[in-house]
């Protein structure tokens, strides 16, 4: 789902409409995406309401290496890692989602939902060879979230919901391994030199490259509340999602480019095929509040804050069914992070619909641990967007955000000893169109 483009690994791009407003209109309750957002607010949407949109996510990321820090273990000898700076290291991503509500004919005040969309996500790809090749190459991980939901209307002014959030998991990591580091660190020059020659006897002289493929299905809950005032020119809502623990399983392939890294693994049973085995990755619950006011015909202003406890997301733990294989560890060290967001709404005409939004998005992420895998920092969005009905049941949606993310500086040791060390820059462009239908009871 493309290099990460909210706080952490979150994929913030649920909804056209929203991201116009920088997800800041929760509680205005204009299209189905409140099946995601909060289904409360179902309670307060007559009739049946379908939207289907996608975003294309187009993020730039490129890392300025300090070549003084950027050297193998300085108990070989602290030489310079080779390679290139790995170039863009952002994918381009299409993400869809897709919703629908509606009101339950002869239950009064009941609504039901099904939402179906990629909340977390990331891709990192740098290219083969490149300095930070031993801490990474390519990562992703998409998560698929199905979310049937419910509401109820208490009064006219109260409405509750929630629902179930049903998840299919897919991670996949690779990255190189110094093998003639590894050798010597284990075994000394000697046995490593009988093994493989100078190629085993001299940093960076043999690589492996390693790739994991994991997957598994979940699942979590979600709750919340909404009320609105003044004949629903007011609203306000609170939400509740639930963490979601997935424990994966999986395959781990390694591939050597040497004779003597084929030695090596033979002698050793060090990086052969294997399984994977008992791991987890936590996904972190979120709390969110928003509110929505309508000023008159043409303005209308959101604001939302969301809390997301990214503390849950300490180290990724990747066990072997190999037993001399040692557990690969993906560290994060992530903490608990704050959105907030507002936007504006202006409508020249009844049936055209402008809106313009702002977010600082806060990172789970510290520099003494952050990594090339997902070079996370603060983050601003600056958001814009329109909205044109065709008719009573058609309206058509564009949207577009600009993120600016703040450098991140890094200096990563992986388990051979080598340091990478720079700073990255990224930015990120998000296009996004949507299409919503309404069918008045």
């Amino acid at each position: 789902a493309g290099q990460a483009h909210a706080a952490g690994f979150a994929i913030t791009e649920q909804d056209g409409q929203a991201l116009s407003s920088a997800f800041s209109t929760a509680a205005e309750a204009s299209s189905a995406s409140v099946v995601w957002y909060n289904p409360a607010l179902m309670g307060f949407m007559p009739g049946t309401h379908l939207s289907s949109g996608a975003s294309i996510i187009l993020p730039f990321s490129t890392l300025d290496v300090n070549k003084a820090k950027t050297t193998t273990n300085p108990l070989l000898g602290g030489a310079a890692l080779t390679g290139s700076d790995g170039g863009n290291g952002g994918t381009a991503a299409f993400v869809p989602q897709f919703y629908l509500a509606s009101e339950i004919t002869g239950v009064p005040n009941l609504h039901l939902g099904l939402g179906v969309n990629v909340p977390f996500g990331l891709t990192t790809s740098y290219e083969d060879g490149w300095v930070g090749r031993y801490s990474g190459l390519t990562s992703r991980l998409q998560v698929v979230n199905i979310s049937p939901t419910a509401a109820y209307k208490v009064t006219n002014w109260l409405s509750i919901g929630g629902g179930f959030d049903v998840q299919k998991l897919d991670f996949n990591l690779s990255n190189a391994v110094d093998v003639s580091s590894t050798c010597l660190g284990l075994l000394g020059g000697g046995t490593c030199n009988a093994l493989g020659g100078a190629a085993l006897t001299t940093p960076q002289g043999s690589d492996a490259t390693a790739t994991l493929n994991m997957g598994s299905w979940s699942w979590g809950w979600n709750a919340g509340v909404a009320m609105q005032f003044n004949q629903g020119r007011t609203r306000l809502s609170a939400h509740y999602r639930s963490p979601v623990t997935h424990e994966v399983t999986g395959t781990a392939k390694f591939e050597q480019s040497t004779p003597g890294g084929v030695a090596f693994a033979g002698a050793t049973g060090l990086l052969t095929d294997t399984t994977i085995t008992n791991s987890h990755i936590t996904l972190p619950e979120s709390v969110n509040v928003s509110g929505f006011h309508q000023f008159n015909d043409q303005w209308a202003a959101a604001v939302d804050v969301t809390w997301t406890r990214w503390s849950r997301v300490q180290d990724v733990v990747v066990l072997f069914g190999n037993p001399v294989q040692p557990a690969s560890l993906l560290r994060l060290n992530y903490s608990n992070t704050w959105r907030v967001s507002g936007s504006v709404r202006y409508k020249p005409k009844e049936n055209w619909t402008l809106r313009a939004g702002f977010a600082w998005d806060q990172s789970p992420q510290n520099t003494r641990d952050r990594g090339v895998r997902l070079p996370d920092n603060d983050r601003y969005w600056f958001t814009l967007g329109q909205s044109f009905r065709l008719n009573n049941i058609i309206q058509l949606g564009a949207s577009y955000a600009f993120l600016y993310v703040k450098d991140a500086p890094l200096s990563q040791v992986d388990t051979a000893g080598n340091t990478v060390a720079g700073t990255f820059h990224a930015t990120v462009h998000i296009i996004s169109a949507q299409v919503i239908f309404k069918f008045n009871p």
